[in-house]
């Protein structure tokens, strides 16, 4: 396969202009800003189209390359494949594909290739591979370093007609790195880590509640003292108050008996000073008998009513007896006066009131302490469920993780099938320099250099020699690729870095591989001339 014609109507700051090409090496040696990067472009363009313009930030080649007249987008390129010559026609629009035409002629019979328009793209047809795997193979750039993309490997192992298969890793892996992630991720946000948080707050929330309802058995029990206390007292304090009442209603019968008696006493003695009186008159005829016996007779009912005798005090005490402490509900007589059960109902009355305001305060924590450990069988049901939904999904995370490394063992296997032909190519173009037997290229077209066991990465090369041993690992790829095939190589001035020695020794290589490939080579001074 090559490309014979390109004609460009309009793409970037190229208007109108055809180009004719041969087989072999075409170089394109131009000052910069003639236009070289968007001719390479514009035939990549043609095989595989452009990119939308997007929201993301960065180059899209699609505005980059809108022209500066205008004028239509686009134009044309002839090829040559399996003997057979094909036109591709297109244009773009200026933001989406939508906007954009493609027609692919059959030149031999001038009618449309429609096997061609059924795929994707014309270059997946005559290449066999992607955009992203035609810069990393066929089109050389600084931009772009070799590596193996799906397509390339399903190209390498000649699994085209399967190349799904292959071509679905990317996606099955991104589809099981998504899936772990949903499970597991770094920043904790997976269902995993984010139910093993949950089963922290509800082991540290029952942690609390088993505290809370050891507080509140204890409340409960010291409620139920307290209940019991204040009755005790209350059933005492009543009793006091029976006694009480009793007391004073036998001090009252007493004291009115007592009064009767001191009446009778009293008449008693007033009558008999009055007669006393009456007959001293009667006997001497002197009104001083009459006299005294009447105010004798009046003192001695005053001292009467007015100074009961110490045996009728000791009478009128009230005695009280009983065993509070041992036994509250008895009562009995002792020698307390009613001065003194007034004082016990009273410090009683204290009692109560202080325990009922303590119980209240008590019935009030137990309350607040109910509202909390109420939701103790909902915390642990919740509990039981997240614990068996963490061993669920760490059994399916696991089996994830498992089909991922089946996967990627399965896919470097397959890798693995091309490496002896991809070294093999790569020692042949490594051995244009000295140390040849040194350098070497891993799965991923990674350019190692072994100095003494002591691996080393092309990224500690020089720029000259990093460039140079990554042309190498293009080339051998794109060998290892289109083996029995024709296919061109477009060369976007990859040697800016190398000096002449390098230069020359890449120049000679495409000397080399130019009889049976075709070599588009574009750079903008003349040192770089191949």
């Amino acid at each position: 396969m090559f490309i014979k014609k390109v004609y460009i109507e309009n793409f970037g700051n190229i208007s109108e202009k055809s180009f004719i090409l041969d087989k072999g090496i075409n170089q394109f040696i131009y000052e910069n800003g003639w236009g070289k990067s968007t001719l390479a472009v514009f035939i990549k363009a043609m095989l595989y189209g452009l990119e939308e313009k997007g929201k993301r930030k960065g180059f899209f080649e699609r505005e980059h390359y809108y022209p500066w007249n205008n004028g239509r987008f686009g134009g044309s390129i002839i090829i040559e494949h399996q003997g057979k010559n094909y036109k591709i026609t297109r244009y773009f629009g200026f933001q989406k594909k939508s906007e954009d035409t493609l027609e692919v002629l059959n030149l031999e019979s001038n009618l449309s290739a429609e096997s061609i328009l059924e795929c994707s793209e014309p270059g997946i047809f005559f290449l066999g591979i992607d955009k992203e795997s035609f810069e990393r193979s066929c089109f050389i750039s600084l931009n772009k370093s070799p590596e193996i993309t799906d397509s390339i490997n399903a190209k390498l192992n000649n699994l085209l007609e399967n190349g799904d298969d292959v071509g679905n890793y990317s996606k099955a892996e991104e589809i099981l790195k998504n899936a772990i992630y949903e499970y597991k991720s770094p920043r904790g946000l997976g269902l995993i880590s984010q139910r093993e948080k949950r089963l922290a707050e509800l082991n540290e929330k029952l942690r609390v509640l088993e505290t809370k309802q050891i507080e509140y058995d204890k409340l409960k029990s010291i409620e139920k003292e307290l209940r019991t206390t204040v009755k005790k007292y209350s059933v005492r304090k009543n009793l006091l108050e029976k006694k009480k009442e009793s007391f004073l209603l036998k001090s009252k019968k007493h004291s009115k008996k007592n009064h009767i008696k001191k009446n009778i006493i009293v008449f008693l003695l007033f009558d008999l000073c009055v007669v006393s009186g009456i007959v001293f008159f009667h006997l001497f005829k002197n009104y001083m008998y009459l006299i005294c016996s009447c105010l004798f007779a009046t003192a001695a009912a005053m001292t009467v009513l007015l100074f009961p005798s110490k045996s009728y005090k000791k009478k009128t005490k009230n005695k009280f007896d009983y065993g509070m402490y041992k036994n509250p509900c008895s009562l009995g007589e002792s020698d307390e006066s009613l001065e003194d059960i007034n004082n016990q109902i009273a410090e009683y009355n204290q009692k109560i009131v202080y325990l009922e305001r303590e119980l209240k305060h008590c019935e009030d924590n137990l309350e607040l302490l109910e509202t909390e450990i109420v939701h103790k069988n909902e915390y642990v049901c919740e509990l039981e469920n997240i614990r068996n939904s963490v061993k669920d999904s760490v059994s399916v995370y696991n089996s994830l993780l498992e089909t991922q490394d089946l996967l990627k063992e399965a896919y470097e296997n397959l890798s693995g099938r091309y490496m002896s032909k991809m070294k093999a190519a790569f020692k042949k173009y490594a051995s244009k320099i000295t140390d040849c037997d040194n350098f070497f290229i891993d799965q991923n077209l990674n350019v190692n250099y072994d100095l003494k066991g002591n691996c080393k990465k092309s990224d500690f090369f020089s720029s000259g020699y990093k460039d140079l041993t990554n042309f190498f690992a293009r080339l051998a790829l794109v060998d290892s690729m289109f083996n029995q095939e024709d296919v061109f190589l477009v060369l976007d001035d990859p040697f800016v870095n190398m000096d002449q020695e390098k230069i020359a020794i890449a120049g000679k290589i495409l000397e080399e591989i130019s009889s049976k490939r075709q070599i588009l080579y574009f750079t903008c001074h003349t040192s770089r001339k191949v």
